[in-house]
């Protein structure tokens, strides 16, 4: 076998290699449709907003519970999370539930999911959020708003 030869596939064994790695660490990264089809399936997982609280309130993924990842109880208050469910995490559009995962993943969980391009790409493809108004009352807005 040539050098040449040897070199080639020198250069395909990294090429699949880093193709593999890169598949394997973006597996958890699910489009806004195939998040909303997986949590509507894992009724029993966890639904997690890492935005503020005004964020949340101006419209959240139902049955998502809001631990704003720029509070200083943060990595207290998401430790208390179930290790046993798959929790599904998303922030505005990626960096902050990036960082919740990491952080987690950091801290032993494992059934970790996130929502890739956040709740802007939600509100893209016309799925539902939940808006809480003034005094505490959820209003859903329609699918097709």
């Amino acid at each position: 076998m040539g050098l040449k030869n040897l070199k080639n596939l020198l250069f395909l064994g990294i090429v699949f290699t880093f193709s593999i790695n890169a598949f394997s660490q973006n597996d958890y990264l699910l489009s806004a449709n195939k998040f909303a089809e997986t949590i509507a399936l894992d009724s029993g997982s966890i639904v997690l907003d890492v935005r503020t609280k005004a964020e949340f309130n101006n419209g959240h993924i139902a049955r998502a519970i809001n631990i704003n990842i720029f509070d200083t109880a943060f990595q207290k208050e998401v430790q208390k999370l179930d290790r046993k469910k798959n929790i599904y995490i998303y922030c505005q559009s990626g960096r902050r539930s990036t960082r919740a995962l990491d952080f987690l993943k950091s801290v032993g969980y494992e059934h970790l999911y996130e929502l890739n391009g956040g709740i802007l790409d939600w509100k893209k493809e016309n799925l539902p959020v939940e808006i809480i108004k003034d005094e505490g009352a959820t209003v859903s807005s329609p699918k097709d708003n």
